[in-house]
């Protein structure tokens, strides 16, 4: 198959395939995701529904959409999946980042990282030791962030 140019197509994500499971609720994150991606990296996405208000029990059930969402990516071909829900990093066990993408990355063969590994990387990279905090989220779940912060050993400075 060639374009009208007689050019073959493109081959999408011939410099990787990233995979992101994204809540529902998120409107920003793929945008902003392929306004960023490098030439011939290709993003794929798929959502997981909370239901109702966004609530710790409403999370929880969301969380079980994920192995559904890495199935579908991983069907897609992706070079590494991203687990981009940190409002699930403050509601889960402690741990529950590591066990989940290790789980993830051993079931499936492919690199796995949730949005707070991410985070927690970037910000040893670049030496955050404190922090200020805003969030979008309700009065409910913001109020575990500080104390979520604060056990992963920063300083929070602010709270709004």
């Amino acid at each position: 198959m060639t374009d009208r140019q007689g050019a073959p197509p493109p081959i999408f994500g011939a410099a990787g395939r990233i995979g992101v499971i994204v809540p529902a609720n998120n409107g920003v994150l793929e945008p902003e995701l392929w306004s960023r991606a490098p030439e011939g990296v290709a993003v794929y996405a798929t959502r997981m529904l909370a239901r109702g208000d966004l609530t710790a029990d409403a999370v929880r059930k969301m969380e079980r959409e994920v192995d559904r969402a890495v199935d579908e990516l991983c069907a897609t071909g992706v070079d590494v999946l991203l687990i981009a829900d940190m409002v699930t990093t403050f509601i889960m066990e402690e741990g529950w980042n590591e066990t989940r993408t290790s789980g993830v990355a051993q079931r499936t063969g492919v690199p796995c990282v949730s949005a707070w590994t991410a985070l927690l990387a970037a910000m040893r990279a670049l030496g955050v030791r404190r922090l200020a905090l805003g969030t979008p989220y309700p009065r409910g779940i913001h109020a575990l962030t500080r104390p979520f912060f604060e056990r992963a050993g920063f300083v929070v400075t602010g709270d709004d």
